[in-house]
């Protein structure tokens, strides 16, 4: 009876001292490498007038899925991954090896710009280019999501971060009949602000400041009754609510003038992210003289 009951006490301690152990056995994260790749799409920009999806893209701006070829993405301030696309698709990175497989984390891409991580509650600080014809638009994405879930193809939409801002001119049958044609040196776009912080939570900018000024045209050109698109093409500009000093100043020259400007105040008018907006500047005998 005795050995049975020392057998008895013999295995309850064994069962005991494994549980212990298994209770006690730290959980470690994965560190093996897994691959990490990404499948991108795009939200278009829309109309501010119609709602509608507008093309913008001119030159080698990046602003569509299309013509995108490369981007970075952060998870967290430490993790940065550079993707670019060549002819098999976009390129291949590591999953973050300390997160385990099954744990839910928060990646955040961009296409230019500076990213921040600031504490969790990350932005792209963003400078528009001083020259039109180098201005390229900025595109973001978030998505929250597990190697499990996804299998490590990260899903990211595109949207787009910044305004895109379109000028056409002409001149009215009036001032034709007084002028004929109208030969305009250049108009420029002045005091606009062009920095900015564009923050993931809210899909807002913050922030915002640093006028300056954006040349419209680069040679000059014979105005008419017809509406024709100044060189510039897009510009890709911080979402903002225009200012007092916000304008668009005209130098001209035609026979017989008594003036060599025209200006033309923009204040107060509003721009939003991932809106086109279409400026028809229609010059008459009220601003040429």
């Amino acid at each position: 009876m005795n050995r049975i009951i020392q057998l008895f006490l013999s295995l309850l301690a064994g069962f005991m001292l494994i549980a212990c152990s298994n209770e006690d056995e730290p959980v470690m994260a994965p560190t093996e490498a897994l691959p990490l790749t990404v499948e991108v799409s795009e939200t278009p920009m829309t109309d501010a007038d119609t709602g509608q999806p507008v093309n913008v893209s001119r030159r080698g701006s990046v602003i569509t899925i299309d013509n995108l070829s490369s981007f970075s993405m952060n998870y967290t301030e430490g993790y940065k991954y550079d993707f670019s696309k060549g002819g098999t698709g976009w390129s291949t990175n590591s999953w973050p090896g300390s997160v385990a497989h099954e744990t839910a984390i928060d990646f955040y891409a961009y296409t230019g710009g500076t990213f921040y991580w600031n504490s969790g509650s990350p932005y792209v600080s963003f400078t528009v280019e001083g020259d039109p014809s180098s201005q390229k638009d900025l595109l973001v994405a978030k998505t929250t999501t597990s190697y499990n879930a996804c299998s490590g193809k990260v899903p990211l939409s595109f949207n787009h971060a910044c305004a895109a801002v379109l000028f056409n001119v002409q001149i009215t049958n009036t001032l034709f009949t007084n002028i004929n044609n109208l030969t305009v040196n250049s108009i420029v776009l002045q005091n606009v602000n062009s920095s900015g912080q564009y923050h993931y939570a809210d899909n807002s900018w913050k922030s915002i400041g640093t006028p300056a000024n954006y040349t419209l045209n680069n040679s000059n050109i014979t105005v008419t009754t017809s509406s024709q698109q100044l060189t510039c093409g897009h510009l890709f500009m911080i979402p903002q609510t225009l200012g007092d000093g916000v304008k668009l100043v005209i130098t001209y020259a035609f026979s017989g003038q008594t003036k060599t400007t025209a200006e033309i105040l923009l204040n107060g008018r509003t721009w939003e992210v991932g809106k086109r907006y279409t400026y028809n500047i229609r010059l008459g005998t009220n601003l040429i003289k």
